[in-house]
């Protein structure tokens, strides 16, 4: 006899009701010779519903978001979950530890392999599976209550310390999972140490230097200070209340000088309006202005250099690409955001900041800031976030890096840059954009929104082209009029 099972309400691993299970039409013959033939057929459909009320095997089938079926009959000791969360642990009444401690320490094991299996595209089915293993393998080696919460702490400080998978082969529970997957990870780090900027290409290319700590602050403001415009380079008084025709001041254009052929012929123009390097700018804004050198910088917002917090040991990076947007202030140019992430692509932070002083223009076109509403932090929070996630030994990336640890007013000496590892073949201080780069290695378009730069976008794009620079080496670059 063959019964149909309704689906069961979730969570629910009882017996099966008498309104759960009916004949299956498919086994009453559709054509019967004689009354007495019908009536025989039914009642041995009826004797066998009675015995499967009495002794009913439920089939619970669960899929997970990979598509794999798991599925269990008969005796139960654990249920799957339906929704993606971790296992769940039925009573068991020759346990030594109460299913409430064991539901608790489950749970937070299939937290910590979720988090570690979060770069693999079945995450969720492994981090069930495993968990499940763990919490099993522990529950079977312990002898009672308090030897089994010893182990299972134990094991979950270890998982928190493991760093999120590389590939499939770098994953296991505890005690199976080996350090050699670990030290497949310093690889990056290994095969990046050749390209990492000497102290030369550093000082070359305008970073901050050690010295600049040395460079204590002794401008604290510089409303009423003549300054030169940074867009129009004409002379003006830095104000820290601008009225509607200080907003208005400053003409310029925003876009740069390009090459372009109009009527077969190249001529020089702005690309933002196509029109001459003589003409009447094309936009108008308040005057800003900003500080070029180091100790300039350093005078008005001294620099600092990364120390590692007490106890942060575990969150500390090997490899931070990091991208920045400043806008215009009345000490010229200020950090108002930073996205961070790790070699894994994990969002180490991505935070707008507080500037120190007065805000004169956000730089939106560039920056993509529109409001600063909802900033929590500002230089001196970042700097002590980001220490708990660096040291000496940790290598920042990006494109075009001094400009960022200048706004960061940081000095730190392990830099790749992917300035340098993919330069202009007409040497400093040409160099192609981070927009030309990521389209024509890597097949992307970014910084094309009209709502200006994502800094997130940026660091991504930038850990990206170093990811393909240690893959495949150097690249020949195209003709150096293309850069943008």
């Amino acid at each position: 006899i063959s019964t149909q099972v309704r689906p069961v309400a979730k969570g629910h691993v009882g017996p099966a009701t008498a309104a759960d299970i009916r004949p299956s039409a498919a086994k009453i013959p559709s054509k019967l010779a004689t009354t007495t033939e019908a009536k025989s057929a039914y009642r041995n459909v009826v004797s066998g519903i009675n015995e499967t009320k009495m002794k009913p095997t439920v089939t619970i089938s669960n899929r997970s978001s990979t598509g794999s079926n798991l599925s269990h009959s008969g005796p139960m000791l654990q249920a799957k979950s339906t929704t993606g969360g971790p296992p769940m642990i039925l009573p068991d009444l020759k346990s030594q530890v109460p299913q409430k401690v064991r539901q608790m320490t489950v749970t937070r094991m299939y937290e910590q392999f979720l988090r570690i299996y979060k770069p693999l595209d079945d995450h969720m089915l492994l981090a069930f599976q495993h968990s499940e293993n763990q919490e099993r393998k522990i529950h079977q080696s312990s002898v009672n209550q308090a030897g089994y919460k010893q182990s299972a702490a134990g094991v979950l400080g270890r998982l928190k310390k493991r760093l999120p998978s590389e590939n499939k082969d770098d994953v296991g529970i505890d005690g199976e999972w080996t350090e050699k997957m670990s030290q497949q990870k310093t690889g990056m780090r290994s095969e990046l140490q050749q390209y990492i900027l000497t102290e030369e290409q550093l000082e070359k290319m305008n970073y901050p230097l050690a010295d600049a700590l040395e460079i204590s602050q002794s401008i604290d403001s510089s409303v009423g200070i003549e300054r030169q415009c940074d867009r129009c380079t004409k002379s003006f008084i830095v104000k820290d209340i601008l009225t509607k025709q200080d907003m208005e001041l400053c003409r310029y254009h925003h876009g740069r000088i390009r090459k372009i052929k109009v009527h077969g012929e190249y001529e020089r123009l702005y690309y933002c309006c196509n029109s001459p390097p003589e003409s009447l700018g094309c936009t108008t804004g308040p005057h800003v202005y900003k500080d070029e050198t180091i100790e300039a910088l350093a005078k008005r917002i001294p620099f600092s250099s990364v120390k590692p917090v007490s106890g942060a040991s575990k969150y500390i990076r090997q490899i931070i690409a990091l991208d920045c947007e400043m806008a215009y202030t009345t000490a010229g140019m200020e950090l108002v955001r930073i996205s961070a992430i790790d070699e894994f692509n994990e969002t180490i932070m991505d935070e707008l900041v507080l500037p120190q002083h007065m805000v004169v223009d956000l730089n939106s076109r560039y920056s993509g800031i529109q409001t600063l509403r909802g900033a929590k932090y500002n230089l001196q929070d970042i700097q002590l976030m980001l220490s708990k996630f660096m040291d000496e030994h940790t290598i920042l990336a990006g494109h075009g890096l001094e400009n960022d640890l200048k706004a960061l007013r940081i000095f730190h000496p392990n830099i790749v840059d992917t300035v340098a590892l993919y330069p202009h073949p007409n040497g400093l201080p040409y160099r192609y954009g981070l927009r030309f780069l990521a389209n024509k290695y890597l097949q992307r378009f970014i910084q094309d929104s009209s709502d200006g730069h994502d800094s997130f976008e940026d660091a991504k794009t930038s850990l990206d082209l170093i990811k393909l620079k240690v893959e495949k080496g150097m690249c020949k670059m195209s003709n150096p009029d293309d850069h943008d």
